[in-house]
């Protein structure tokens, strides 16, 4: 099931947010933070979250989207994101949103100061993912365009190949090859980026100065800055779901519980269940 290229499970991390979707399309809320600007209460059949500093979106079932909070750059956008359609992902940078349409092409709106929002003439895209100010897609072909801030070389993926999936965080950007090798570019000052003796790895994810992996054992692998422990992951296991944010990671254990933050969910019951909502096109996530 971990090499199920479809397999919902996915966590993302914002600095305050935490946000869970359970099987059903369901969205819970947790954070600091958290106030009347971010109620989700009615969001129903969601199938992707984002959350980002200030602001939650999330993309129904029917391709539309729906969002919430109270970012100032955020409510300028708001309504023009409203009138996207037809959207299978979103994500989200400092300031910005990016959303793939389920014919492959994307869309953007927000801060656009690098070109991070120039992506109206990508095609065959299958994944997206954006770091603070630039943005990374995945070709169906398993190359990799990218757009935006490149100081630190973290957009040097144009000779990318058999990639199967792709994260970007700050100033790096990982990709996961079909071999389950794992390629980096960008900058490595906190060892983030030393991921080439990895093998057997399954899902990827990068946090501010880390990088974590989740081996097909259901064992997880971390490479980088380690002030806040963030990895300290050697001895997780069972685990079927990563992601990382600034400084902090998480997982998503075979049983639907999480281990590496505060507030534990239940996000399914067993993975037959979670094979269910895959097939029912439900989706399971958890974001923070």
């Amino acid at each position: 099931f971990l090499n199920d290229k479809n397999c919902p499970i996915k966590i993302s991390f914002s600095e305050n947010i935490t946000c869970a979707i359970n099987a059903a399309g369901k969205v819970f809320v947790s954070g600091k933070k958290i106030n009347k600007d971010f109620n989700v209460s009615n969001w129903e059949n969601i199938k992707s979250v984002s959350c980002e500093t200030g602001r939650i979106i999330g993309v129904k079932a029917d391709g539309t989207i729906v969002t919430t909070g109270s970012e100032f750059l955020y409510q300028r956008d708001k309504q023009k994101m409203k009138e996207w359609k037809n959207i299978e992902q979103v994500e989200s940078g400092r300031h910005y949103t990016v959303g793939l349409r389920t014919d492959g092409t994307v869309i953007a709106r927000g801060q656009n100061e690098n070109g991070q929002c120039n992506v109206s003439g990508w095609k065959d895209i299958v994944m997206i993912s954006c770091g603070g100010d630039y943005t990374v897609g995945l070709k169906t072909n398993g190359r990799v365009v990218a757009k935006g801030n490149n100081e630190d070389g973290q957009c040097n993926v144009r000779n990318w190949n058999d990639i199967t999936e792709i994260s970007c965080e700050a100033c790096h950007t990982i990709g996961l090859k079909s071999d389950g090798t794992v390629t980096a570019t960008g900058s490595n000052d906190s060892g983030q980026c030393n991921v080439n003796d990895w093998r057997n790895i399954v899902k990827i994810s990068c946090g501010e100065f880390h990088t974590v992996g989740l081996k097909s054992d259901g064992t997880v692998v971390a490479t980088g800055f380690n002030f806040s422990g963030q990895c300290d992951v050697s001895d997780w296991k069972n685990i079927v779901g990563i992601s990382c944010g600034g400084n902090h990671t998480a997982g998503i254990r075979a049983d639907g519980t999480t281990i590496g933050i505060e507030k534990r969910w239940k996000l399914f019951n067993s993975l037959d269940e979670l094979a269910d909502s895959v097939n029912n096109k439900n989706v399971c996530a958890l974001m923070l």
